[in-house]
C-alpha cells in the first residue's frame, strides 16, 4: 500500500479565522503567508464564539489556501478562573482526540494559549517524530504565579513545569515576542539552547489606512484590547477619576476581559470617559483614528513574560504611546528612546496624570510623537517583515531532517 504523503504545516491553536482577536488573526496571517509561499497548510482550532460576529461557520473549510478543521468544545464564561480552566482543558482534550490529524503533518506550529496545548505537539513529536515550533505569547506558569492565580509548587505549577520540560526539550524552535522574553525563556529553561529561540515580534492586523487627526484642543486618550488580570487597570481608573474635571482630556476605552465590567461601572460617573465593547475592522480603525495617544499596560512583575499586542496597532495607527509598565522593561525603554510619548511605572497615578496633563498642553508634540510611532512601525514591525522571517524559519526546520 502506498504511504500517504504528509501535509507540510499544521497550526494548532484555540482561536483562528474568522475570529478577530489577536490570538486568532496572528496565526491566520502566518498560515496564509505560508500557503502563499507554497506550503500545504492546515489548521486545527476551536469553533468561534466570543470573538467572531459569525459563529455559524462550517466545521471544515478551506480559505486562502488554508485547510481548517474547527473543533466543538465546552466554552464556559471566561470571566472566572474556573471558566478559563474549563475552556483550556476542554479544547485540549478535543485536540488529543484528533492526534491522528496532528501527526499527519511534517511540522506543527503550536501556541501557548491555552498553556496545556503544547503538550499535544510534544507527544506527537515523541511518538511519531512530528516536528513543532512553539510560539510563546505568554510565559506559563510564571505569569500565573506573578498574578497570584496559582500557588508556587502547587498542582498546577508542578504540572505546567512538567509540560514545559517536555515542550522546550523537544521543540525544533521556540518563538519569543521580544528580546526580553527570549532572555527570560533562556534563564527559566536550562533544557532550551539559545540558538533554538527566535525573536519574532507580533504585528498589527488592521489595514493601516492613513487617517488624518483633527487639530482639536482636546487630548483623546485611548485604551484598546484586554482588560484582564495582567493589565494595570487600577492605575488607569484612578487617573481617569483624578482627571474627571480636566476638560482638555477625555478617554476612549474599547475592550473586553474580566475587568471590563469593573471599568464600565466606575466610569459611569465620569463625564470624560466613553466606553465601547470589543471592536474590529473599520470600526476599530475609526476609533483609533480619534485618539491622540494610546495606553499599553502590564502589572508589575510581568516583564519578559508577555507583550501587549495592541502596541503594534497603536504604532501603525500613528498614535503617541503611554506605557504603564515597569520602567526598565523593553517596551518602555523603546517609548522613551524613540520619543514616542510617556512611560510611567505601574501604580504611579500622579505620574500618569502629570504626563497626560503635559501632553494636553503640547498637542502638536503629541502628534509628532505619533508620526514617529508610525515610522517606527514601518521600519521595524511591519507584518510582511515578520511573516517573511516566519517563512524562513519554517523552511529551515522542514529542511533540517
Amino acid at each position: 500500500m502506498k504511504k500517504k504523503t504528509k501535509r507540510d504545516v499544521l497550526f494548532l491553536c484555540q482561536y483562528f479565522y474568522p475570529e478577530n482577536n489577536s490570538s486568532a488573526t496572528l496565526p491566520f496571517d502566518t498560515a496564509c503567508k505560508l500557503a502563499e509561499a507554497g506550503f500545504a497548510v492546515s489548521a486545527l482550532c476551536g469553533r468561534p464564539k466570543e470573538y467572531a460576529s459569525e459563529q455559524n461557520v462550517p466545521a471544515r473549510e478551506t480559505t486562502q489556501g488554508v485547510k481548517i478543521h474547527r473543533l466543538r468544545y465546552l466554552q464556559a464564561d471566561r470571566k472566572s478562573r474556573l471558566g478559563r480552566l474549563t475552556n483550556f482543558f476542554s479544547f485540549t482534550l478535543h485536540v488529543f482526540l484528533h492526534l491522528h490529524e496532528v501527526c499527519a503533518h511534517r511540522l506543527v506550529i503550536v501556541y501557548s494559549n491555552p498553556p496545556v496545548l503544547p503538550l499535544a505537539a510534544a507527544i506527537t513529536n515523541r511518538c511519531f517524530g512530528t516536528k513543532f515550533i512553539f510560539v510563546v505569547y505568554d510565559v506559563y506558569p510564571e505569569i500565573a504565579l506573578q498574578l497570584g492565580s496559582i500557588r508556587k509548587h502547587g498542582v498546577i505549577d508542578r504540572g505546567m513545569n512538567y509540560i514545559n520540560r517536555q515542550v522546550y526539550r523537544r521543540a525544533s524552535a521556540v518563538v519569543a515576542l521580544s528580546e526580553e522574553m527570549r532572555q527570560a525563556l533562556f534563564m527559566l529553561h536550562p533544557e532550551l539552547e539559545s540558538d533554538r529561540i527566535a525573536v519574532l515580534p507580533n504585528w498589527a492586523h488592521e489595514s493601516g489606512a492613513d487617517r488624518s487627526r483633527s487639530a482639536g484642543e482636546i487630548l483623546t486618550v485611548g485604551y484598546f484590547g484586554n482588560l484582564g488580570v495582567a493589565q494595570d487597570v487600577d492605575t488607569l481608573l484612578a487617573a481617569m477619576e483624578q482627571l474627571r474635571s480636566d476638560k482638555r482630556i477625555r478617554f476612549l476605552i474599547v475592550g473586553h476581559g474580566s475587568s471590563f465590567e469593573l471599568v464600565q461601572q466606575r466610569a459611569k460617573q465620569l463625564p470624560n470617559v466613553h466606553i465601547e465593547r470589543f471592536l474590529t475592522g473599520d470600526k476599530l480603525e475609526q476609533a483609533l483614528s480619534l485618539c491622540d495617544c494610546c495606553v499599553v499596560s502590564l502589572r508589575e512583575g510581568l516583564r519578559g513574560l508577555c507583550m501587549p499586542s495592541k502596541y503594534y496597532s497603536y504604532l501603525q495607527a500613528g498614535t503617541a504611546i503611554v506605557s504603564i509598565m515597569e520602567p526598565d522593561c523593553e517596551l518602555s525603554r523603546e517609548v522613551e528612546a524613540q520619543n514616542l510619548g510617556a512611560a510611567v511605572a505601574p501604580g504611579d497615578v500622579e505620574g500618569l496624570c502629570a504626563a497626560l496633563r503635559t501632553m494636553a498642553e503640547q498637542l502638536p508634540a503629541v502628534h509628532s510623537a505619533g508620526a514617529r510611532a508610525a515610522a517606527l512601525y514601518r521600519a521595524r514591525y511591519q507584518r510582511d517583515q515578520t511573516l517573511d522571517r516566519y517563512t524562513a524559519l519554517v523552511r529551515s526546520v522542514l529542511e533540517d531532517t
